[in-house]
């Protein structure tokens, strides 16, 4: 078979098919005079494994390469199907010329020539080095190509278009010609293989120095790598954005004093940066620049750094200490959030504002040192320290101060952040336990609210689960909405005669909890039988493990929740003076194996009995007329339920319909074997009515 061709100058065209299906062709000359190739014309040249097409070709049809599974370097006068595409589409991508269809030897591409549109194309996998001379490379070009290994771009390029390269993560060296003076945005997204960047002598926009792409003019470091070593001759004053993204492979970086911004996600996602130096000209660090670089366990921010910046060190888990400088006015939103290794942070006086989630998840965090210029500190800047023990703001802060290891704002009288040792003052400087304070202080066990105290903020206490006890004063006037989620450990709850308002789900999933008093003198709510229970509406709110609901018609309806989670409750009695169950009221109670429903009951909202999965038995009375969607669900002991009133129940998979008892389907309950499987599976999502 045909084993070497050459094309002479004299052709100006290879035909469709041409050499299609020539497997045993190793040697390949295409002739100067060459303009088109046409769709296939090489399909199937398995032995080929060096391709060079000549800078005359101006067309290239598709597939045209496509089976070429041993070629492992190409020369190309452009990318994609034409010479002359000024517009990014299927045809100016790389893989166009390899076609759409599988082979053995093709890595399926998924390659994007807008931020929305891509194609899939099968690249030969043994590809591995690729030299373009000339044409532009418009959006996508090489977008996926992560069997690349190097790559040529030659004098004639003048353009190289945004996401070029996005993700070539294979992609180890690059070699950028003399005639390129433009490079978009993400062009090397993701290269993280990259060990070398060379920009050949000549070019006036760009340089390369120490492994580092740099626009000469703006003195921007655009494009880092591995081994890049950052100059120190004052070539450069800027890192650009995601210059270094996701080079796992750089371990340490100085950054030179010449430099004066490092730019949005510079070194975002660099997890094997275990060392870093940052040069005394920086003056702003950007968004995310460090995030994610995990490796990282100390950093000095220097006195000449005003702005740390939003998610700047985000996610940095090895980080075990910070030193900020005594310039830094701002730390924005999320700058160390999950940098769970942290375990105390100062906050110099020069520091006037700090962020939202600033410190948000640092698990680790034990001490916190708070400056006195601090006059801004936005919510949950400090949310789920579960660590922290100690709270200090310095003698000189007008706007915030400490005491008892509690964060207090002054003018406010609120305590805006708490921790596993905090002692809520009592001499009247604390009237607002403010919005999280304590969310997730995993080591705090007991807590006493004094009677200065009026409001206690929605989430103050969430999931503080080693509280064990709990005291609210006479002064408190209002519970937020998940004032007390979670807190899994706590078993006693005392509320003083003040309360007027509690919120949704207050106390919800409170699972240990087996005392609940409400002291005398309350007019709102009161306490029998461990239950909390509101006056006027005569809603039980909240129950415990120890609960018995009063018989004495003090209580007509449970509860959205209000048992939710007591997996210590065994037995319970819903007295006849109870009219309605409500929904998830006893949701997750799996120790309960006794229900008793007595006859004053007409409605079980849905959920209510929700995976309650010690019942094997219920009685329905007579009273109920109607059963909201997955009452029983999850009960995976329950095996009968008995109806006492068998005729004329329906089913319907709409609330609506449920409300209006109206286009049910009539179901015989008479079997209670056929009426848990009902409401444990066949029938789960329905809502029962009964006419």
């Amino acid at each position: 078979g045909l084993t070497s061709i050459t094309i002479p100058n004299s052709v100006t065209s290879i035909g469709a098919s041409a050499f299609y299906g020539c497997t045993g062709l190793t040697s390949l000359t295409i002739g100067s005079g060459v303009t088109t190739i046409y769709s296939s014309a090489f399909l199937g040249c398995s032995g080929l494994t060096s391709i060079t097409i000549p800078n005359s070709a101006t067309s290239i049809g598709s597939s045209a390469f496509k089976g070429c599974s041993g070629l492992t370097e190409m020369t190309l006068p452009f990318v994609g199907g034409s010479a002359s595409a000024t517009t990014a589409s299927a045809s100016t991508l790389f893989g166009y010329i390899f076609g759409t269809l599988s082979y053995n030897g093709g890595t399926s591409t998924t390659q994007y020539y807008t931020s929305g549109s891509s194609a899939i194309y099968y690249i030969p996998s043994s590809l591995k080095s690729v030299t373009i001379t000339g044409g532009d490379l418009l959006y996508g070009a090489f977008y996926d190509c992560s069997g690349l290994i190097s790559l040529t771009i030659g004098s004639c390029v003048t353009s190289i278009g945004d996401s070029a390269f996005y993700n070539c993560s294979g992609l180890t060296s690059i070699t950028i010609g003399s005639g390129v003076t433009s490079i978009g945005s993400s062009a090397f997204y993701n290269c993280s293989g990259l060990t070398s960047i060379t920009v050949v002598d000549g070019n006036t926009k760009y340089h390369s120095t120490g492994d580092c792409l740099i626009d000469t003019s703006s003195k921007t470091l655009m494009q880092g790598c591995s081994n890049s070593v950052i100059p120190d001759d004052g070539s450069m004053m800027s890192i650009g954005s995601e210059a270094f993204r996701g080079f796992s492979g750089l371990t340490s970086i100085t950054i030179p004093n010449s430099v004066t911004i490092i730019g949005a996600s510079a070194f975002y996602g660099c997890i094997g940066l275990t060392s870093i130096t940052i040069g005394s000209g920086v003056t702003s660090i950007g968004s995310s620049s460090f995030s994610g670089c995990s490796g990282l366990t100390s950093i000095t921010i220097p006195n000449g750094v005003t702005s740390i910046g939003s998610s700047s060190f985000s996610g940095c888990i090895g980080l075990t200490s910070v030193t900020i400088g005594s310039s830094v006015t701002s730390i924005e939103d999320s700058a160390f959030r999950d940098c769970s290794g942290l375990t105390s942070i100062t906050i110099p006086n020069s520091v006037i504002s700090i962020g939202s989630n600033a410190f948000f998840d640092c698990i680790g965090l034990t001490s916190i040192t708070i400056g006195s210029g601090v006059t801004s500190i936005e919510s949950c800047a400090f949310y789920n320290c579960s660590g922290l023990t100690s709270i200090t703001v310095d003698a000189g802060n007008t706007k915030y101060h400490s005491a008892g290891d509690c964060l207090i704002e002054i003018s406010s009288k609120t305590l805006i952040q708490g921790c596993n040792n905090s002692v809520i003052p009592n001499d009247g400087s604390v009237t607002n336990i403010g919005s999280a304070a304590f969310r997730g202080c995993s080591g705090l066990t007991f807590i006493t609210i004094p009677n200065s105290v009026i409001n206690i903020r929605d989430f103050a206490f969430y999931n503080c689960n080693g509280l064990i006890s709990l005291t609210i004063g006479s002064g408190v006037t209002n519970i937020g909405g998940s004032a007390f989620y979670n807190c899994s450990g706590l078993t006693s709850i005392t509320i003083g005669s003040g309360v007027t308002s509690i919120g949704s789900s207050a106390f919800y999933n409170c699972s240990g909890l087996t005392s609940i008093t409400v002291a005398a003198g309350n007019t709102k709510y009161h306490s029998a039988g461990d239950c909390l229970i509101e006056i006027s509406s005569k809603t039980l709110i909240q129950g415990c493990n120890n609960s018995v609901i009063p018989n004495n018609g003090s209580v007509t309806s449970i509860g959205y929740s209000a048992f939710r989670g007591c997996s210590g409750l065994a037995s319970i009695t819903i007295p006849n003076s109870v009219t309605f169950i409500g929904d998830s009221a006893f949701y997750g109670c799996i120790g309960l194996t006794s229900l008793t429903i007595s006859s004053g009951v007409t409605t079980i909202r849905s959920s209510a009995f929700y995976n309650c999965s010690g019942l094997t038995s219920v009685t329905i009375p007579n009273s109920v007329t109607a059963i909201g969607s997955k009452v029983f669900m999850g009960c995976s002991g329950l095996t009968a339920i008995t109806f006492m009133d068998t005729t004329t129940w329906y089913r319907t998979g709409l609330s609506q319909y449920w409300v209006n008892k109206i286009y049910g389907t009539q179901t015989d309950v008479t079997s209670p074997s056929s009426n848990a499987t009902y409401f444990k599976s066949t029938h789960v999502l329905d809502y029962w009515y009964k006419l």
